[in-house]
């Protein structure tokens, strides 16, 4: 009798708590860096300090999406707060109106053997707008001027008079391979690089502005 008064008791927990939720997002745009630093706030239905061991991030378009993925490792299942810190690097993104859209896994069917994995079980999503700001007007970008651009290996950059401009290079995976302040001949030398798509980005009085470089 007391065996199935406790399985009751523990069906009613169980069924009762509501599937994982994400309760708040709060995110922050690093335009010095590129950096998307989002934290996100919800609750999970797993008894585990160790609950979220995947956390991924890709960007498609103007979305850009986190992915936080649960293995419960507990039949004694109830609801736990989750707070995570996820910095996403968008080097080379354009400035404008994007889309951060967060969301939540877990595994379908619980065992009560830790970390068993069925099919994952998409169970939330939020989605927050946010801006990625210009910087410097577009008259003044405009009025910066990077050539031959696709390049064979060697490019010049036309800061149009300014004291100091910094500059780093990055592959499209977001690899840093050049960080240097911008000589006066302008002179940018990619020769020892592969062939493929990079990013330049420049710190013009302050601002940042990224361009797209082709190399042949």
């Amino acid at each position: 009798m007391k065996k199935t008064l406790i399985y009751i008791v523990l069906t009613l927990i169980i069924s009762s708590v509501k599937g994982q939720a994400i309760d708040t997002i709060h995110f922050n745009f690093n335009q010095v860096n590129q950096i998307l630093t989002v934290n996100v706030i919800g609750r999970i239905i797993v008894l585990d300090p160790y609950a979220i061991v995947n956390i991924s991030n890709y960007m498609q378009a103007d979305t850009v999406t986190i992915d936080i993925d649960f293995w419960p490792c507990s039949p004694w299942q109830m609801q736990t707060p989750f707070d995570t810190i996820v910095d996403v690097d968008l080097v080379g993104i354009s400035a404008g109106l994007k889309i951060l859209r967060v969301r939540t896994f877990e595994v379908a069917d619980l065992d009560t053997v830790c970390y068993y994995r069925a099919n994952d079980k998409w169970i939330d999503t939020a989605y927050v707008p946010f801006n990625v700001p210009i910087g410097l007007s577009e008259e003044r970008i405009s009025q910066i001027k990077i050539y031959p651009n696709p390049t064979n290996g060697v490019f010049f950059v036309d800061d149009q008079g300014t004291e100091r401009t910094e500059y780093s290079l990055y592959t499209a995976t977001g690899q840093l391979m050049l960080r240097d302040v911008l000589p006066e001949s302008g002179i940018i030398n990619v020769e020892q690089f592969q062939a493929g798509v990079y990013f330049l980005k420049l710190l013009v009085e302050g601002n940042l502005v990224t361009q797209k470089i082709l190399k042949h």
